[in-house]
């Protein structure tokens, strides 16, 4: 099942991330870019044994769905996926990481929480956007508020 989610142009800010959530039915799927410089403590293409290495243990930390983004309701993880700077990328370019995440989910979601303010200091804002079966729309999470409450 295919899913489409559509953004205005993103820019690269530091601190600032953004993320797309598409439900269909019982399908989720949710799309995080964030700044590489915040998320890894540098955005070129890893070159020392350390930035291999954080770059490696990054990748297993976004696979564990809870360490970036909590469901209030009983959900599985389908898929996961993550887009890190490597030797292919250009090595002076602002990188970006993607992350997605394709789940299921028995009952529909009233409230996700962000968790990856705990472990990201430097991140200080995700701009969502949402369109799932109550509506569409819009809101800044920060590390004070990373709750999204959907009113039923």
């Amino acid at each position: 099942m295919p899913f489409f989610a559509a953004s205005h142009e993103h820019q690269h800010v530091h601190g600032q991330g953004q993320l797309l959530i598409v439900q269909q039915k019982q399908h989720w799927h949710l799309q995080f870019t964030l700044p590489a410089a915040d998320v890894l403590g540098f955005e070129h293409t890893p070159e020392t044994p350390e930035q291999i290495q954080r770059v490696a243990a990054l990748h297993k930390r976004l696979a564990v769905i809870e360490q970036v983004v909590k469901f209030d309701n009983a959900c599985v993880m389908e898929q996961s996926e993550s887009t890190l700077p490597s030797a292919h990328d250009d090595a002076h370019a602002h990188q970006d990481i993607k992350v997605e995440y394709r789940l299921l989910c028995e009952s529909p979601a009233k409230q996700i929480t962000l968790t990856i303010f705990d472990w990201v200091s430097s991140l200080q804002q995700v701009e969502v956007q949402w369109s799932h079966e109550k509506g569409q729309g819009m809101a800044k999470l920060k590390p004070s508020k990373p709750e999204l409450v959907w009113l039923e």
